[in-house]
């Protein structure tokens, strides 16, 4: 679990993995929490502390794509960077190759926008 506070403190993009149980089947997934949000853990999460309420819909929602977009580590889904570029303005970067099954381009006030990530090896 990775987390990032907006400039202004209110808002946190938190980047996690979420485990579906079969061999490679794990997914990145990114929310933005507020100061008032309450964070449950929930079966299935790498980051059991931070997984988020069933309330709250995660803005992205990557996996490998046949293994095409490597993993961060063995066991966690495929990388993204969360960069505040202003308190409402999150960048999210990710590897072009992994297959996008959810992306928003707002939440609570806050514009998202993606970009390509490109790393040397996993």
């Amino acid at each position: 679990m990775r987390s990032r506070s907006s400039p202004d403190g209110v808002h946190d993009a938190v980047v996690y993995g979420q485990d579906c149980g079969a061999p490679r089947d794990v997914s990145t997934h990114v929310i933005v929490l507020t100061l008032s949000d309450a964070v449950p853990s929930r079966r299935g999460s790498k980051a059991i502390s931070v997984t988020p309420p069933d309330t709250l819909s995660p803005i992205l929602v990557i996996e490998y794509n046949r293994s095409a977009a490597p993993e961060r580590f063995p066991g966690e889904g495929p990388v993204v960077d969360a960069t505040w570029l202003a308190r409402d303005s999150l960048v999210l970067q990710f590897d072009s190759r992994a297959r996008v099954l959810r992306r928003e381009s707002t939440v609570r006030g806050v514009g998202i926008r993606y970009a390509s990530l490109i790393r040397a090896g996993p």
